[in-house]
């Protein structure tokens, strides 16, 4: 897969008022070749990302996703010698069958897993990174209140700031994880951090009032095309 920004760009874009995208370099580059450009995040529903401890589900590291390219940070904590929990596809022969848990997990569930994690582990497509994207992960793990280390992304630091650790190398990886488990107040710290910048500017209610607003905008503006509205 393949994520082309230029592909989407020609005289079709002209037909839209307004077009949104959750990618800060994509929508740079709409900007820059005078598109009437938003940048709105991604965002979670905190009434379903919840914190609900499971015991039965209990774990230091959890990685949830599949693995259609190299996945870093389970590749990395595993040769470090830690234990993840690890859900997804394609796994199969790639990791050692004791640590995958299971090829699915219910998106009605998924916030169990992550509420029994000490830490959840992220990464992301080369891609995604390309075009500015945050993952949804990192909203709903951090709306939870459980901390989450990620794969550097330049982006993620935008807007979370400090409050998600993020790793470069597999040692920068292994710091994180040691330091993070072993201290588990500091671990709250990072995790109430970002659950705070998410409750407060990432959730479905806050982006679905930024949306209201872009549609009354173009409401306002007697110039409008079709009313239209485009979503990349």
């Amino acid at each position: 897969f393949k994520y082309n920004t230029d592909a989407f760009l020609g005289n079709y874009l002209e037909d839209f008022d307004i077009i949104t995208t959750p990618a800060k370099k994509t929508y740079e580059t709409l900007k820059n070749k005078g598109y009437n450009a938003k940048f709105v995040t991604q965002f979670t529903n905190p009434n379903k990302f919840n914190y609900s401890f499971n015991e039965e589900l209990k774990t230091d590291l959890l990685f949830v996703g599949s693995t259609w390219y190299e996945r870093e940070s389970v590749k990395y904590a595993l040769e470090l010698g830690y234990n993840v929990d690890v859900y997804g596809l394609n796994w199969k022969g790639k990791i050692d069958d004791k640590f995958i848990k299971g090829e699915y997990i219910d998106n009605n569930e998924l916030h169990k897993y992550y509420s029994s994690a000490k830490i959840v582990l992220s990464d992301h497509a080369e891609d995604l990174e390309g075009i500015g994207l945050v993952i949804n992960r990192l909203y709903d793990v951090s709306a939870i209140g459980v901390m989450v280390i990620s794969e550097y992304n330049p982006y993620i630091e935008e807007i979370f700031g400090d409050s998600i650790p993020m790793f470069k190398n597999k040692e920068e990886l292994g710091y994180l994880i040691d330091f993070y488990l072993n201290n588990p107040i500091e671990r709250e710290k990072k995790a109430k951090k970002a659950q705070e910048i998410t409750l407060k500017k990432h959730t479905n209610k806050v982006i679905a009032n930024e949306f209201i607003k872009l549609f009354k905008d173009i409401r306002k503006d007697k110039q409008w095309k079709k009313n239209m509205f485009l979503l990349l």
